[in-house]
């Protein structure tokens, strides 16, 4: 049931970053942006930057989703996306691996043999906290850090994480 949920998120996330193409047209000077550091390196998201907030437990049981690509659009470029369920308003979230919750952190193609880190079959421990939410426009700041295992067996520190959205 878990990887069937996983499946959905990732390719919910996947199809909103298809379709936005809101990034030109914000309405403040503010820029989206997605960045963080991986073992000291910074990584910083060159398209495809989207959240959504949906506050209403009945939609997706109030998920915050957040996320972004670097790389070139071949099937080669890495994609981070962090899922957080349960998130009412702005705050502080810790979520780990097994969470009741089913919140879940992900970054694919860190190199092309450890193509997965975090999400359904790897171990991860993030804490996330959620500066401004706003709904319709969506607003969203937040800042997070943790630890994500990856497939090769080792794990990265994601430090200096910082997130602005602005429909």
């Amino acid at each position: 049931m878990k990887t069937i949920q996983m499946t959905f998120f990732v390719a919910l996330f996947i199809i909103c970053a298809a379709c936005n193409k809101k990034e030109d047209n914000l309405a403040s000077n503010a820029k989206n942006e997605l960045s963080f550091k991986i073992d000291g390196v910074e990584w910083k998201a060159e398209r495809e930057i989207i959240g959504m907030f949906h506050p209403d437990p009945e939609n997706y049981n109030k998920v915050i989703i957040i996320g972004g690509s670097k790389g070139p659009n071949d099937g080669t470029e890495q994609d981070f996306t962090l899922n957080i369920f349960n998130t009412a308003a702005e705050g502080e979230y810790n979520f780990k691996d097994g969470n009741a919750d089913l919140s879940v952190v992900q970054l694919s193609n860190l190199s092309s043999a450890n193509y997965l880190c975090g999400g359904t079959f790897q171990t991860y421990n993030m804490k996330v906290k959620i500066t401004k939410i706003q709904n319709n426009p969506t607003i969203m700041e937040a800042i997070f850090s943790g630890e994500i295992a990856c497939v090769e067996g080792n794990t990265i520190k994601i430090t200096d994480g910082k997130f602005n959205y602005y429909e």
